[in-house]
């Protein structure tokens, strides 16, 4: 046999092999992609500094209430409470601790002023941070004005970090 001609079905077999591969090898490989996927990250890899979010519970969220998709939380009675992407975890220490299957939903500042929304920015209490609060006479939040849904869950040590 010519040595190119034997050099390029050497080649040819390398090339193809992986692609023929082994089953067992194959589940491993997609067993361990799986794994990868659902390793907790760090809110500040997902959420964005600048961005309006409302922190509750996941059962109040129902995306298929069109007009009112969340149900508010108790402290939410004079204005909804919201923050900023860089307060979410101090929010998340304070009021989740202990909590389990809870959402950070990233809000549409842009349609909730046109849903009659608007987020003032305000301190919560003499010396304290500065929070989102949003006032409006319709105290409801549509599903069209949440971009995104992130789960987050509690760590050991008491940071939280994202589900992926």
């Amino acid at each position: 046999m010519n040595k190119a001609l034997y050099m390029s079905l050497i080649a040819a077999t390398l090339v193809l092999a992986p692609s023929c591969g082994n089953k067992k090898e194959e589940v491993k490989q997609e067993e361990t992609t799986q794994v990868a996927e659902q390793k907790p990250v760090a809110l500040s890899e997902v959420l964005k500094a600048d961005a309006l979010y409302k922190v509750v519970p996941a059962v109040n969220f129902n995306k298929e209430n069109a007009d009112d998709s969340v149900k508010l939380l108790e402290m939410d009675k004079e204005f909804i409470h919201a923050a900023k992407g860089t307060q979410v975890e101090n929010v998340l220490k304070k009021f989740f601790n202990g909590q389990k299957d809870i959402v950070i939903l990233e809000l549409d500042e842009k349609l909730l002023t046109e849903k009659g929304l608007t987020a003032k920015m305000e301190q919560n209490k003499e010396g304290g941070e500065v929070f989102p609060h949003l006032v409006g006479e319709k105290k409801m939040i549509p599903a069209a004005a949440v971009l995104s849904v992130v789960s987050v869950e509690e760590q050991p040590e008491g940071s939280w970090m994202a589900k992926k």
